[in-house]
């Protein structure tokens, strides 16, 4: 399929050399008024500033895990974010700690300011797991992801971070946003600011093709699912994984892939972060932490390796090749 006002023979070079501008949009709850942090009932209307929004479609729901933890219970929908703070915390840091506790892998214990939802995760009680020096063909027959649909029998996996690897958010107003994220922080309306990373419409269309496509971001749900609801309108992202469905290891949401319930030797993650991946770095195809540059054209760079890799028995050496390839690119270590 090619991507919005895109002739189907676009090629790779041209894709390079041009961004295509995509309407504004905005989520509304089926009362009219943006949704603030519910997925159940989100409605999707083109945003014009000077005019209210209107009901156009409900967006059906993504066949997916999204919001259960092992329980099975939903985890993370329908909160609202509380945050304690001391009176002397300025309203911008802390917004920017909220937007980080929400979108980041990382915690921190030490803070004045904290961010929570009615669903925090439990850290685990096992000890931290050693680096991998192997890569691990384990499978779990019963693991994070249900069984693969027919129409991705005998593809590869390719796992997918959301915050500074396909979108940029933050609370500071952005006038050119793609995307507005209203949420509800102590009864208080914020709103978050969202920029698509450039290609990433045409790079999710191309790969969905050839991979079942998962999202995995240490980012909470009642955030992120509303976002991807807007990033996804043709809905080819098969699976969404949570901050609840992460490996917690030293205040650190690790994305163990071995727990996907997939083989190792054919999943790939791409994640601006590390951290997610130390478990299998092997796996990893590394991307550049992406906040606000038009000109970046990684995803695009990725697209040859990756159409490579979907007919490898395994994915480590052509990943290696791409690791290889971006170490003159400043690809994050953490």
């Amino acid at each position: 399929m090619a991507g919005p006002g895109r002739d189907s023979q676009t090629t790779l070079a041209s894709l390079v050399t041009q961004v295509t501008k995509v309407p504004t949009y905005e989520a509304y709850n089926d009362e009219g008024t943006p949704n603030s942090v519910t997925t159940d009932s989100t409605y999707i209307t083109p945003h014009t500033p000077s005019t209210p929004g209107t009901h156009l479609s409900n967006i059906p729901k993504t066949s997916s895990i999204a919001n259960r933890n092992s329980a099975n219970s939903p985890v993370g929908v329908g909160s609202t974010v509380g945050v304690s703070t001391t009176p002397a915390a300025s309203s911008n840091n802390l917004l920017e700690v909220i937007i980080k506790s929400l979108t980041s892998c990382f915690t921190k214990s030490s803070t004045q300011t904290s961010v929570s939802t009615t669903n925090p995760p439990k850290p685990s009680t096992s000890t931290q797991p050693v680096l991998q020096k192997k890569p691990s063909t384990r499978v779990i027959s019963q693991g994070l992801l249900p069984e693969q649909l027919p129409q991705h029998k005998g593809k590869k996996t390719l796992v997918l971070d959301l915050d500074e690897t396909l979108v940029h958010s933050c609370f500071t107003h952005v006038p050119n946003s793609d995307f507005y994220i209203p949420i509800v922080i102590e009864g208080t309306k914020h709103t978050v600011y969202v920029l698509k990373r450039p290609f990433v419409d045409e790079f999710l269309t191309e790969m969905a093709k050839i991979y079942e496509i998962v999202i995995f971001t240490a980012s909470v749900s009642l955030y992120a699912n509303p976002l991807l609801d807007l990033l996804d309108p043709n809905r080819v992202i098969t699976h969404r994984l949570f901050r609840e469905h992460c490996t917690f290891v030293d205040g650190l949401y690790v994305k163990d892939l071995s727990k996907l319930g997939r083989d190792v030797d054919s999943t790939i993650i791409v994640d601006n972060s590390r951290v997610c991946y130390k478990f299998q770095p092997q796996n990893a195809m590394p991307s550049i932490t992406w906040l606000e540059d038009k000109s970046d054209n990684q995803l695009v760079r990725m697209i040859p390796y990756l159409v490579r890799i979907k007919d490898e028995p395994r994915v480590y050496d052509v990943l290696k090749e791409f690791r290889e390839s971006e170490s003159n690119w400043s690809v994050n270590q953490w």
